[in-house]
């Protein structure tokens, strides 16, 4: 799956899935654009891509929830990239259990606010882009947003998921003679936002018996944004051990 010279905008890449993607892209020789509000990890992990000497990567500061940030990382991308082919909209934010009782407005406009309305932005101002370059967007959502195991209580989480998953088929409908546009949903993975009492409630749900790993679903994206993948369009795609089986 050669990706050289492919110009990959990975949001959120600094921790878990996003940075797990930007080293397999760029591993098979795309040139990643590390995009994330963390500038010293950003910076960090482009160093290490580069120091492989496979493809190339380098840092950019970008608040999804920011319409600012947004196009002012617009502004340095396109000073020094002459397009976008491939966009992977992974940044997003996670909402604890909580009962609807105790759930304050600021929690669901916070969720939505990051998770959808920053990926129609980052989608939006890269649009042209894509389109004029028939690239690729990748949007990772989550298990959450299919069913309701291990959901419950997660309102705004869930319900942010399942919209990104819709959004993902009306693009992809509505541009499939030009572009492709998909969704991972990962299951559970296993990055920092899950303590040892979450791993220990959760593995035995799994019929894996398993986390799954950020490097799995990284495979994953790699093949959507791989000419492999290029009769697959407006798929939802599960990277969960079974877990919605």
């Amino acid at each position: 799956m050669n990706l050289l010279n492919k110009i990959a905008l990975i949001t959120g890449a600094t921790s878990g899935i996003g940075e797990a993607c930007a080293i397999d892209l760029a591993s098979n020789g795309a040139r990643v654009i590390i995009a994330g509000r963390n500038t010293e990890k950003g910076k960090v992990l482009a160093n290490l891509i580069n120091a492989k000497r496979q493809g190339s990567a380098e840092f950019c500061c970008m608040d999804i929830s920011d319409k600012t940030s947004i196009i002012e990382a617009k502004n340095m991308i396109f000073s020094k990239y002459e397009k976008i082919d491939i966009l992977v909209n992974n940044a997003g934010i996670y909402q604890e259990f909580m009962r609807f009782e105790d759930f304050e407005e600021e929690v669901w406009e916070g969720v939505f606010n990051t998770n959808n309305n920053g990926t129609f932005y980052v989608t939006k101002t890269f649009f042209e882009s894509i389109l004029n370059n028939q690239g690729t967007v990748i949007n990772v959502a989550s298990v959450a947003g299919m069913q309701m195991a291990g959901s419950g209580q997660r309102y705004a989480y869930a319900a942010s998921k399942a919209a990104m998953i819709q959004f993902t088929r009306c693009l992809a409908k509505a541009y499939a003679d030009k572009i492709r546009v998909n969704c991972i949903c990962p299951g559970v993975i296993d990055t920092p936002i899950y303590g040892e009492e979450d791993r220990e409630r959760l593995v035995g749900k799994i019929p894996a018996k398993r986390f799954g790993t950020p490097d799995e679903v990284a495979k994953v994206v790699r093949f959507l944004a791989s000419d492999d993948a290029s009769y697959v369009n407006g798929a939802i795609i599960t990277v969960d051990g079974g877990l919605t089986s």
